[in-house]
């Protein structure tokens, strides 16, 4: 349909810019020189919540990330699952999220492989090499591998901070309505004087409609760029992985191992460490929107156990 279509171009779109991302964050380590940990923090946040901000702006799509706004939804419809009616309308609502971040995980792979193989192959035939070098290379895949590294538990830490950053957004723009801010913009004297009438009133109206979009992104790059950092001062394994970054990851650095009788065996692996990764972000993220969900509408652990029974069955049919 025309809407999917739509959605697919959103995550296409998505997806290039995790590979701009992707190449800026991996610059920074390569080569021998390296930034001390807090200035390397700092630009991941920058790099990440310019990207993710660029997203919102251009409309584009990143997989499993909720909007803010989910968990508020939910609580509206579950509060009202009385009947099986609206208990079909509650689950139509989850099966509609859980299909926009499956398009959203295709449009990104789309847009991921073959802008990936294209910046490689325009940096070797400048540079003569690999954007990733082959020791990067080997660590990435093996920071990817499903049981012989912590992926799928940084990919449930990921979907954690999912959930932080949606919960950003929606406490923001909360201010923002809460201290009549954009009133105060379109009304302000000294910026109608200075801009006249109409931009004040426009850049209200902005405000008004991103800034949810806004924080929930810049908190989210902060997230990205210091819960690793986080690891490093306590030497703890502490890390995220979001699965569309590191899918763009993974396939920088296949152009740079080395292409033997265990490649694609390496590769599988890796698509299953990746596949591990994008259902942890997605279900704990999610999971997490329905417990705020049940919280906000005063569901009970009993009725909500029933609700989520009654929803598994709905569906996956048992």
């Amino acid at each position: 349909s025309q809407e999917r279509l739509s959605m697919l171009r959103s995550a296409f779109s998505g997806g290039a810019i995790v590979v701009v991302m992707t190449l800026l964050k991996m610059s920074l380590h390569a080569g021998s020189f390296h930034l001390p940990p807090l200035f390397e923090a700092v630009i991941i946040w920058v790099i990440y919540s310019g990207g993710f901000i660029t997203m919102q702006l251009t409309h584009s799509t990143l997989a499993t990330k909720l909007p803010s706004f989910t968990a508020s939804r939910l609580a509206v419809l579950m509060n009202n699952v009385r009947h099986p009616s609206e208990l079909n309308q509650f689950a139509e609502e989850v099966r509609t999220v859980l299909k926009s971040q499956a398009l959203a995980f295709v449009g990104n792979l789309a847009a991921v492989i073959p802008l990936a193989f294209l910046f490689n192959l325009g940096f070797e035939a400048l540079l003569g090499r690999h954007v990733i070098d082959p020791k990067q290379a080997m660590s990435t895949i093996a920071g990817l591998h499903p049981i012989f590294s912590f992926a799928v538990v940084f990919g449930a830490v990921t979907g954690v901070l999912l959930w932080l950053s949606s919960l950003a957004g929606g406490w923001f723009e909360n201010w923002v309505v809460y201290r009549k801010l954009p009133t105060a913009i379109a009304q302000s004297r000294r910026l109608r004087r200075a801009f006249g009438v109409q931009l004040p009133a426009r850049w209200a109206q902005w405000l008004e409609k991103n800034s949810s979009g806004l924080s929930a992104n810049i908190t989210l790059g902060f997230l990205f760029g210091f819960v690793p950092f986080l690891g490093v001062i306590t030497g703890l394994p502490i890390d995220s992985r979001h699965v569309t970054i590191s899918s763009a990851s993974a396939v920088l650095s296949s152009f740079s191992i080395e292409h033997d009788a265990t490649f694609f065996k390496t590769m599988t692996v890796t698509s299953i460490g990746l596949l591990l990764i994008g259902i942890a972000n997605l279900s704990v993220s999610f999971a997490l929107a329905l417990v705020v969900a049940a919280r906000a509408s005063a569901v009970n652990s009993r009725r909500f156990s029933t609700l989520l029974k009654l929803l598994r069955r709905r569906l996956i049919g048992f």
